[in-house]
C-alpha cells in the first residue's frame, strides 16, 4: 500500500523535516519502465502502420491483447 504509507508520511511531517522523510517511494516494479526508450522502439512500426492503413482509435479489447 504505497499510497497510504506515503500519505501518512507526508501528513505526519513536521516543520523543518527534510531529506529521506520526503522522498517518494520508487519501487522497481512501478518505476522501472523507460517510456522514452519504448516510444523510440515502437515509433517506426507505428508510423509505418499509420502511413499505410491510416489511423484508427484503438479499442479496449486491443489494449488488453497487446504484449
Amino acid at each position: 500500500m504505497m499510497g497510504v504509507s506515503t500519505r501518512d508520511k507526508w501528513h505526519g511531517a513536521q516543520a523543518g523535516d527534510t531529506g529521506k522523510s520526503f522522498e517518494l517511494p520508487m519501487p522497481e516494479w512501478l518505476m522501472g519502465f523507460d517510456a522514452e526508450a519504448h516510444a523510440y522502439a515502437v515509433y517506426d512500426g507505428i508510423a509505418t502502420s499509420i502511413a499505410a492503413d491510416g489511423y484508427r482509435q484503438p479499442t479496449l479489447r486491443e489494449a488488453h491483447q497487446s504484449p
